[in-house]
């Protein structure tokens, strides 16, 4: 869950699936179902962020690999969105 303005307000690392559906046996155009709990930090700014997911490579020292669009265009940072968010003010006690 990034701003580019406000900076990082949560983040999960993960094997898909916990490792019981691996990446290589995924055919195109299958859906993967993969439910993540991402706790938004205390000290996260309100505001609008993106929700987005990238996959790394392992054996590549954890390089992201590439992410495009349907038209064959680099995705910023090979990140596909997933949807935006608002954080709102926490009240002050």
């Amino acid at each position: 869950i990034y701003s580019p303005s406000l900076g990082l307000a949560g983040q999960v690392d993960s094997v898909p699936q916990a490792g019981n559906n691996p990446t290589w046996s995924w055919t195109p155009s299958e859906v993967i179902v993969d439910r993540v709990v991402v706790t938004i930090g205390a000290p996260a700014k309100a505001g609008d962020y993106t929700v987005g997911v990238g996959f790394y490579d392992p054996a590549a020292n954890g390089q992201r690999l590439p992410a495009v669009d349907q038209a064959g265009n680099v995705l910023p940072d090979n990140i596909a969105t997933l949807t935006e968010l608002t954080i709102e003010a926490r009240p002050t006690p």
